[in-house]
């Protein structure tokens, strides 16, 4: 479990940096970034200590820029649902069952993971590895191999 939540922290704060430019320019970051995380209701507690630690983490790297993380309840068997109920409005971070990959990709709401990307697969078994993958692309950051979840940043 520790490790999941290790990895949802990683991406949350890999993805956002990404989304808002450069890592070491303060000046072009926005004054503002607002994020939204879905964790399923069993993990709401914990992913909240984990966001209230990543935003700590931001403040002090990133004094002028004020961090807002909205959780949500969305759990991994109903991410595709929810997300194609709205993409507009659906989370930038979230776990999605690795049989939802290929929808996912199929209806746009995902983008080859490209940075990092010898780090993730390092870190990870082959088996989860592939179930991120799809025709030879990374589309997901594995987090566990017995039952193929993953969580990923749509922005």
């Amino acid at each position: 479990m520790k490790k999941i939540l290790k990895l949802l922290l990683f991406a949350l704060l890999f993805s956002t940096l990404n989304a808002c430019g450069k890592e070491n320019n303060q000046e072009k970051m926005p004054e503002t970034v607002t994020l939204k995380v879905w964790a399923s209701q069993n993990d709401q507690a914990i992913t909240q200590e984990m966001v209230d630690a990543w935003v700590k983490e931001q403040e002090t790297n990133y004094p002028k820029t004020k961090w807002t993380v909205d959780l949500g309840v969305v759990g991994e068997p109903d991410a595709k649902t929810k997300y194609f109920e709205d993409p507009a409005a659906a989370a930038d971070v979230f776990a999605f069952a690795n049989d939802q990959l290929k929808d996912l990709v199929a209806g746009g709401a995902l983008y080859e993971v490209t940075r990092n990307k010898d780090a993730i697969i390092a870190a990870n078994g082959e088996g989860s590895v592939g179930s991120a993958t799809l025709d030879g692309k990374l589309y997901a950051y594995p987090m566990t191999a017995d039952n193929g979840y993953f969580m990923y940043y749509d922005k």
